[in-house]
């Protein structure tokens, strides 16, 4: 599975900072691998709908593209600040947090 993913907006956005990145969930230890994974399964039957907009927006909010392609299966979901779904926000979080390192 691989999960690329691109932001736009926010109070500071630099183009450079822009550039879409791609996770490869299976370069990723067992454990890691199996809580992406799992997180990855608890938003699988939202992944074909819009992601609920949170209640109040921001014009300042970033917006967050998550592309998964999982064996051919490609789902594309578009999330803004701030994320309240709590299964999309720990998705984002997880993917975010193995992309900075």
């Amino acid at each position: 599975m691989r999960i690329t993913l691109s932001m736009d907006g926010g109070l500071a956005s630099f183009p450079g900072l822009r550039q879409p990145k791609t996770l490869d969930v299976g370069a990723l230890s067992g454990p890691e691998r199996d809580q992406v994974c799992a997180l990855v399964d608890a938003v699988r039957d939202d992944l074909g709908r819009a992601a609920p907009k949170p209640t109040v927006a921001r014009p300042d909010a970033r917006t967050y593209t998550l592309a998964i392609d999982d064996a051919g299966a490609c789902h594309t979901v578009h999330l803004t600040e701030p994320v309240e779904d709590v299964r999309f926000a720990a998705l984002l979080h997880s993917v975010r947090m193995h992309l900075a390192r």
